[in-house]
C-alpha cells in the first residue's frame, strides 16, 4: 500500500544502493543552505550576497529549482 498515491514522496522515503549517494547529497546540500540562511538572519552576510551563494550551491549540489522561494 502507498501512502502517497501517485506521488515520487513514497519513492523519495524508500531510496536506498545507488541513490543512497543523492539522499546524501540532497542532505548536504539541505544543511549549507540552513546554514547560509542563519548567516543572512544574523546580518553577517546581505541579501545579494545569500543569493549569490544560493546560486552558487545550487549549481554545486546540481539543484535546478528553488522550492524556498
Amino acid at each position: 500500500m502507498r501512502l502517497f498515491p501517485n506521488s515520487r514522496l513514497q519513492d523519495f522515503f524508500a531510496m536506498k544502493g545507488e541513490n543512497e549517494m543523492d539522499t546524501k547529497k540532497l542532505l548536504r546540500y539541505t544543511m549549507q543552505l540552513a546554514m547560509l540562511k542563519q548567516l543572512l538572519t544574523k546580518k553577517l552576510i546581505d541579501e545579494n550576497e545569500y543569493l549569490l551563494i544560493q546560486k552558487r550551491l545550487m549549481k554545486d549540489y546540481g539543484i535546478v529549482s528553488n522550492i524556498t522561494a
